[in-house]
């Protein structure tokens, strides 16, 4: 998923500046490309994973979250899929860790 909405954006760069580390694993490609030089240039830890195709974000181990996508004919109906049941996020959180250790890591460049 690509992030355009720029009040998102400067949620995650407040988030930076905070001293929150953001982990970001993806496939990088000519669509994304200068989402993630800029995602890096902002602090952003982003690992490369080519053929993923699934996004969610893991809060301090407690919280899962997926957005997903209901029906793309109808202006792209959306809906969050919340969990903070501790086995659930804790599986989800050791699949995170087994793509992150696999995915190619990134720099600023």
């Amino acid at each position: 998923m690509i992030i355009t909405t720029e009040r998102v954006w400067k949620i995650l760069n407040e988030l930076i500046k905070r001293g929150i580390k953001l982990t970001y694993i993806t496939d990088i490609n000519r669509d994304n490309i200068s989402y993630c030089k800029y995602m890096l240039q902002e602090g952003f830890q982003l690992r490369n994973l080519p053929g993923i195709k699934t996004n969610f974000i893991i809060t301090d181990r407690i919280e899962y979250l997926a957005n997903v996508v209901i029906e793309e004919k109808k202006s792209q109906l959306w809906k969050a899929i919340i969990s903070n049941a501790k086995t659930f996020v804790e599986g989800q959180q050791s699949l995170f860790d087994t793509l992150w250790s696999k995915a190619l890591p990134q720099k600023r460049g």
